[in-house]
């Protein structure tokens, strides 16, 4: 690390990260519980976050009414009433009390608030395993990588890890201010003139308040403030700082709550967006070869292996008449081609893993010589016939074939690709096919069809979609450590 000062930041992501790539929300919460028992709540909060999959979280005391003010990223797939019920019925009398604040839109970073555009350079630049957790142990030079290309903001701690202070740097606390915007009868533009004349107000105070973070609520009117003030001025909060900025909006009318941390810094901290297991780390396999392929081609449809024609465009197949007539007249939409490739990534994913090998069409539905009008290169192994995907690739492009399928997938079974998914290219005499292999989950996966949610399983040689007694059985064995079984 040739002789550079210890670095001691920590790290956030940026906010389009987690809402693109992992599908996650961002909610602010206020948590009492009595009697207050610091330890408890936190285990419980830590508990709740990990059954529900919430990988970025930090957990604030504070002073007041309420013990705690959280910040956590919540799967989109999980919503928050089904949150709040879970995390009620682990504590063992009925007291808790939560008021959430599910945030709409960031108005300012105080991090990233001078960048131009921070998430394209991400978006061009972008390597899914940028997205696993960061820690002290990661190499300066890389942090500076990150931080150049904008995947992340960086905060300083305010004190080193023995508890010392640095006078040039006053050790600060932690400040949460929740507005609200009362008049009865806001002009449609209120909300954003007064988040302008907010904003007015934490620049003319950056002597007192440092670090300002400025979050639109999903209610119209509702604003929050995340901010640091120096520890020994936090009494100007209440003589300068709230008041200025109720005057500041006051022909709106406005309530305010201020939340002040207990300590400098949070009690529990993790962020992160994708499962800290390297890319590929589930997989003990190596990649797929043309050897090993023609030998899944030459197997039947079970358990672990399933086959189908293409993954994006249903248009070249419909070209091609299969053996029953029945089945001509059956209408397929490119929708409902996807959806069958996502059925069987959840279906493989809800139990144990397997291979899903697209570019196969079976001879028991098509002939040979039909294929071949279309696809002059097919040809048959075992019960099979090989189509490729090279039709099926947008502008002929593997990467876009890729990358088309890896967003699908993200989009509708709520997944990390790279935890686990191994997608892969393999070319056999002249015709390409895609290779997914499915890891083992280590918890269930619901796939996402318009409002609903639905589970599947992979039972033999098809695919079900479990409900009624034979989901809850499915919901039992998984709470029990079963899953795919």
């Amino acid at each position: 690390m040739g002789g550079e000062p210890k670095d001691d930041a920590a790290f956030l992501w940026h906010h389009e990260l987690h809402e693109e790539i992992a599908h996650e929300r961002l909610f602010f919460a206020l948590i009492g519980h009595k009697p207050y028992d610091q330890e408890q709540l936190v285990s419980i909060l830590v508990e709740a976050f990990e059954s529900f999959n919430v990988r970025s979280y930090s957990i604030w005391e504070v002073f007041g009414e309420k013990d705690v003010l959280v910040r956590f990223w919540l799967p989109v797939a999980v919503g928050y009433d089904r949150f709040r019920m879970d995390l009620s019925s682990r504590f063992p009398a009925k007291n808790l009390q939560i008021e959430k604040f599910p945030v709409d839109s960031f108005e300012c970073h105080w991090e990233l608030e001078p960048l131009d555009d921070p998430i394209e350079v991400a978006r061009r630049e972008i390597n899914p395993d940028d997205l696993r957790v960061m820690t002290p142990q990661v190499p300066i030079a890389r942090r500076r990588a990150y931080k150049k290309h904008h995947l992340i903001s960086m905060t300083r701690p305010v004190a080193a890890p023995n508890g010392s202070r640095n006078a040039a740097n006053p050790p600060t606390l932690k400040v949460f201010m929740w507005l609200r915007l009362t008049d009865e009868k806001l002009p449609i533009n209120a909300e954003q003139d007064a988040i302008g004349h907010i904003r007015d107000v934490l620049q003319k105070n950056r002597a007192v308040l440092k670090n300002s973070s400025v979050f639109r609520g999903e209610s119209y009117g509702w604003v929050l403030v995340s901010a640091r003030i120096r520890s020994d001025r936090y009494a100007e909060l209440s003589k300068t700082i709230v008041p200025a900025l109720h005057n500041a909006v006051r022909h709106h009318g406005t309530t305010s709550v201020t939340h002040l941390s207990t300590l400098p810094h949070p009690l529990r901290r993790v962020e992160q967006l994708l499962p800290e297991s390297p890319s590929g780390a589930r997989f003990t396999s190596p990649d797929p070869t043309p050897a090993a392929v023609m030998s899944l081609l030459k197997s039947p449809e079970g358990q672990r292996l399933e086959f189908k024609g293409a993954a994006l465009d249903v248009s070249w197949g419909k070209r091609i008449e299969p053996r029953s007539p029945d089945r001509s007249n059956r209408v397929f939409t490119n929708k409902m081609l996807r959806y069958e490739i996502a059925r069987a990534v959840a279906g493989f994913l809800n139990a144990g893993g397997g291979s899903l090998v697209i570019g196969v069409l079976e001879q028991l539905e098509f002939r040979l010589e039909s294929v071949q009008r279309v696809e002059p290169r097919a040809f048959e192994v075992g019960e099979n016939i090989v189509v490729g995907i090279n039709r099926d690739m947008p502008q002929g492009s593997w990467d876009k074939y890729e990358l088309a399928l890896r967003n699908y997938l993200t989009r509708v079974v709520r997944i990390a690709p790279e935890a686990y998914l191994r997608i892969r290219q393999v070319d056999i005499e002249g015709l390409a096919l895609c290779v997914v292999d499915v890891a083992k989950a280590d918890r269930a996966f619901w796939l996402v069809d318009g409002g609903a949610e639905k589970y599947f399983k992979r039972v033999g040689n098809k695919t079900d979609q479990l409900e009624g007694k034979a989901l809850l059985a499915e919901e039992r064995d998984n709470a029990n450590g079963r899953l795919g079984d």
